[in-house]
């Protein structure tokens, strides 16, 4: 059962990062709609791999080039909507988020292991393991703040499918 699990998350994996690399090619910003479809499967999946131990010490990926120009990149196309108020009690009210940086992070987390798997420096195994703790760690808080603002752009009707 694990192996088709793991097989799930990197299908989920892939699409994902399909979305984020094809971000606007078109255009049009469909390629949100495909986010707040997809991001629910991608947290769906990523759960059911959590190991009952994460490894406090797991190394984080820190390409932080790519990142900065994956991230302005994404915080370009989406303009006016990256920005959202960070949810009440979480942090300072004046603090904001940004979509671009969540979007960003989750992305670079995934895209390592599909590339450590895709060059045969990772097993499927290990690629659950460091997508489950670096999840744990550091981008499910993203996810989740991913899905909670793209949830707002859809009631307030900034995003359509």
């Amino acid at each position: 059962m694990e192996n088709k699990d793991i097989a799930q998350m990197q299908k989920i994996a892939l699409e994902y990062c399909r979305i984020i690399e094809c971000a606007g090619c078109d255009g049009k910003e469909n390629w949100l709609v495909e986010c707040e479809r997809l991001l629910p499967a991608l947290q769906q999946s990523i759960v059911i791999l959590l190991p009952a131990q994460i490894e406090k010490n797991h190394p984080m990926t820190p390409n932080f080039e790519r990142r900065f120009e994956l991230f302005t990149e994404l915080r370009e196309k989406l303009g006016k909507k990256d920005h959202y108020k960070m949810m009440d009690g979480m942090a300072d009210e004046n603090l904001l988020g940004s979509l671009a940086d969540d979007l960003t992070d989750i992305y670079c987390e995934l895209k390592y292991g599909l590339i450590q798997l895709e060059q045969g420096h990772f097993t499927s195994k290990e690629a659950k393991e460091h997508w489950a703790n670096s999840y744990h760690l550091h981008w499910g808080q993203h996810l989740v703040d991913a899905i909670r603002y793209l949830y707002e752009l859809r009631i307030s009707g900034k995003i359509e499918s």
